[in-house]
């Protein structure tokens, strides 16, 4: 059995009843068992370290989990990231589509689920998100995207709109 190691990033709001005091990058190991290590990670301390988004810092952490973990002997790794930090009213909040789209520049096979609550975000911001993850799950059903797009052509979408003053 190949070891997988998942990790947990939490919305802000509920981080404090799934872990008790901050982690570092790093993560912080709750459990281990049978070639699994689950890690939660509040999002404050990797979307927002600092009080502010950085997609390339983050894209950056993420990286580095990423090898940590295969360096530590975990052939998979599986990310469940709650995105509810981007509804907060922080510096760099706003360029959350260009990190969706970007994260899909660097292939790689390790599993990450972005979560929405769609009660919480607009439809147009639910529509872009949507069309950067090239799988969706709807109605607890996973499947491809009929809508998305290829990180590349979204980005350059993306400039475009923003130059003729028509954000979403």
């Amino acid at each position: 059995m190949t070891p997988v190691r998942w990790r947990f990033i939490p919305s802000i709001r509920d981080a404090g009843t799934i872990i008790s005091g901050k982690c570092n990058p790093r993560g912080l190991t709750s459990t281990r068992r049978n070639g699994t290590a689950n890690s939660t990670c509040a999002s404050a301390d990797l979307h927002l370290h600092g009080g502010f988004f950085d997609a390339d810092r983050t894209l950056a952490l993420i990286e580095d989990i990423r090898e940590r973990s295969r360096q530590q002997g975990f052939g998979r790794i599986r990310f469940v990231t709650q995105m509810e930090w981007a509804l907060e009213d922080r510096p760099g909040v706003g360029s959350l589509l260009e990190y969706e789209a970007s994260a899909n520049l660097v292939p790689f096979e390790d599993v990450v689920v972005c979560v929405y609550d769609l009660a919480r975000f607009s439809g147009s911001v639910v529509v872009d998100v949507m069309r950067t993850h090239p799988m969706v799950i709807i109605g607890g059903i996973l499947q491809e995207n009929p809508y998305y797009v290829p990180p590349r052509e979204y980005l350059r979408e993306l400039r475009e709109r923003r130059h003729a003053g028509q954000t979403s």
